[in-house]
C-alpha cells in the first residue's frame, strides 16, 4: 500500500511545478503540471464516455500520467534527450514502479490498450487548449497551438473511437479562436 505522506509530497510537487514549455513562452502565471493533469483527465473522461471505454481506466491513466515528474521535475525535452530518452522512460517508470502504480503507467506509456491511447490524446489536446487560452491572452504560443492541433489530428487518426468521440474532439480543435 501506498504511504499516504509521500503520496501528499508527491500532490504538492505537482501543484508547485510549472509546465516548462509555458514558461519558456514566458507566460506568467503558468499552468502547473497538476493542471494540466486535471485538465488532461477530465478529457480523457469525456471521451472515453463519448467512445464507451472504460471511464474509470482512462481517469485512472490519466491521473497518472505525468506522475514521475512530482519527482523528475518537468525539463525540456532537450535535457530529456541529453539524459537519453530510454533512461528517461526508465526513471519515470521507476516513479511510478515505487509507488505501485508500474503496471498502470506501463499501460499508459506503450499505448497497449484504448483508454491509454485517449489519455495520450487528451494529454496533446490539454497541451492544445492551453496554449490556445495563452494566445488569447497574447502570449506567443501560435506555432504551438499549430504544432499541438497536428498531434491531435495525427493521434486521432489512428485511433479507433465512434464518431460522437471524434466530433467532440473536433469541435475543440475548431474552438480555438485567437483574440484579433
Amino acid at each position: 500500500m501506498a504511504d499516504p505522506w509521500r503520496i501528499t509530497r508527491i500532490v504538492d510537487a505537482l501543484f508547485q511545478i510549472p509546465r516548462i514549455g509555458w514558461v519558456s513562452s514566458g507566460v506568467k502565471g503558468a499552468e502547473t503540471v497538476a493542471q494540466h493533469i486535471m485538465l488532461t483527465a477530465y478529457l480523457a473522461i469525456a471521451i472515453a464516455r463519448e467512445a464507451g471505454l472504460n471511464v474509470g481506466k482512462a481517469a485512472l491513466l490519466a491521473l497518472i500520467h505525468d506522475l514521475p515528474e512530482a519527482e523528475l521535475g518537468n525539463p525540456s525535452r532537450g535535457v530529456r534527450e541529453a539524459i537519453g530518452m530510454d533512461k528517461w522512460r526508465a526513471l519515470e517508470s521507476s516513479v511510478a514502479s515505487s509507488l505501485g502504480l508500474g503496471e498502470f503507467y506501463g499501460e499508459y506509456s506503450s499505448s497497449s490498450s484504448a483508454e491509454a491511447q485517449v489519455v495520450k490524446l487528451s494529454d496533446k489536446l490539454a497541451t492544445f487548449i492551453r496554449a490556445c487560452e495563452y494566445l488569447k491572452m497574447g502570449y506567443d504560443t501560435g506555432e504551438l497551438v499549430e504544432y499541438y492541433r497536428g498531434e491531435v489530428l495525427e493521434a486521432l487518426k489512428s485511433l479507433d473511437i465512434g464518431g460522437r468521440a471524434k466530433e467532440y474532439i473536433l469541435s475543440i480543435i475548431n474552438g480555438c479562436r485567437p483574440r484579433k
